[in-house]
């Protein structure tokens, strides 16, 4: 695990990585060529590239230097930051080279994930793992079923609950949360999404990939190549992370990696915890209470909302038209961790309080009814002679009526006058 997946970012920051962006691996000699004819030249920039992704990470040594040097006449607020300029110069003089065409680039953005300090989607959702007893938590036990459909999980790293032995493949060294005295209560997402997915699924694994840290955020590239990697593996694809950008557009790294999965595979990501929030409230904040978050508002990804026991849409689950399903999100019960836990307040990441746990816990979020709906697109995939494949399975459970037992449908969106 990268240390790069959980960056010091200060308030004050850009939610991105300031020095870096990314580019078509096809492009980049063009794009090499251009930062070698700045006013003040980058020799030897760092460059890495992904197969997995078809992209290249560039990284700018003294990109502010670089920056100052570029005489650039942008209108105001264009520009602020220095990696801005520096891909805004790469583009006007390809477009004026090229007939107009520009590379393939975009910046190396942070993802949070939907419970962590500094994602501002939390709203009414602004709520802490609270304890629970295991008599809450549905069946975990497996059949003996050889060949089972698979849910892959990107997310934190996975405390290793004696009830999810069995339940998912082991074999990344870097999977594991550390052990420690206390953890900070974003650690456990993991173990509780894994949990809900497997709840009263006797027929699923589960492959858990650390894409984010333990404090529930990383920058994108990490998790874009996880995604892609991870999706060669499974059936079913969930991820509860996002971000949003100024300009509500697609961030390039997400978007690549949802293309660059398979389309016999299913996406299922998490629609957020900011409806009611107000607009700008934070670094992270969206434009407006139905701004699309990245992947999730993506036309390949499955995006779900939350709505209550009663089936009421919670009010922080946006009302948008690219939320294609809700599930319960309120007062979930899971696994959780075990032992003694720091919670961080969401304004500024300092300790709240503290508590301790027993390995069970109920939690309010869209992360937690995205869960929901990979499990239940997994219980319908079959092998064999009578074979139903994710896409199929998808399809079933969207014509599941309204108010099922499974407490997981699909939500039409009703225009607005």
């Amino acid at each position: 695990m990268s240390d790069r997946q959980n960056p010091t970012v200060d308030a004050t920051e850009e939610p991105w990585n300031p020095d870096e962006f990314v580019v078509a691996l096809r492009h980049l000699p063009v794009v090499l060529d251009e930062l070698r004819n700045l006013p003040l030249p980058v020799g030897r920039p760092g460059v890495r590239e992904s197969d997995a992704l078809d992209l290249a990470l560039v990284t700018i040594p003294e990109v502010d230097k670089i920056a100052a040097q570029i005489p650039l006449d942008l209108p105001p607020g264009a520009g602020k930051y220095p990696i801005d300029r520096v891909m805004r110069t790469i583009r006007d003089s390809c477009r004026s080279k090229y007939g107009y065409w520009t590379p393939l680039i975009g910046k190396n953005r942070m993802l949070n994930g939907v419970h962590t300090v500094q994602h501002v989607g939390t709203g009414s959702a602004r709520s802490y793992p609270k304890p629970a007893s295991r008599t809450s938590v549905g069946s975990l036990v497996a059949n003996a079923t050889l060949e089972r459909p698979v849910v892959g999980v990107v997310d934190t790293p996975l405390w290793p609950h004696p009830d999810l032995d069995g339940r998912y493949r082991k074999g990344e060294s870097d999977v594991m949360l550390d052990p420690a005295t206390f953890h900070w209560h974003p650690a456990g997402h993991a173990t509780f999404v894994t949990a809900v997915v497997l709840q009263n699924s006797p027929n699923i694994d589960v492959i858990v990939r650390r894409g984010l840290g333990a404090g529930g955020t990383a920058l994108t590239w990490e998790v874009a190549e996880e995604m892609v990697k991870l999706a060669r593996s499974v059936d079913v694809l969930n991820v509860s992370f996002a971000c949003f950008t100024d300009d509500d557009k697609e961030p390039l790294l997400l978007a690549r990696a949802v293309e660059m999965v398979g389309p016999d595979k299913v996406i299922v990501a998490a629609a957020g915890n900011f409806a009611d929030c107000d607009p700008g409230d934070g670094r992270y904040a969206p434009r407006s209470p139905m701004s699309p978050m990245w992947p999730a508002a993506s036309s390949r990804v499955v995006a779900v909302g939350a709505h209550d026991a009663a089936g009421g849409r919670a009010a922080f689950s946006p009302d948008a038209p690219w939320v294609d399903m809700t599930a319960r999100g309120v007062d979930v019960a899971s696994l959780y961790l075990e032992g003694p836990v720091k919670f961080r307040t969401y304004e500024n990441g300092e300790e709240r309080e503290s508590g301790s746990f027993d390995g069970c816990a109920t939690w309010t979020g869209t992360s937690f009814a995205a869960a929901m709906v990979s499990g239940a697109i997994a219980r319908r995939i079959r092998r064999g002679s009578y074979e139903v494949d994710a896409r199929r399975a998808l399809e079933q459970v969207r014509r599941l009526p309204t108010g099922n037992s499974e407490q997981v449908w699909h939500r039409p969106f009703v225009s607005r006058p």
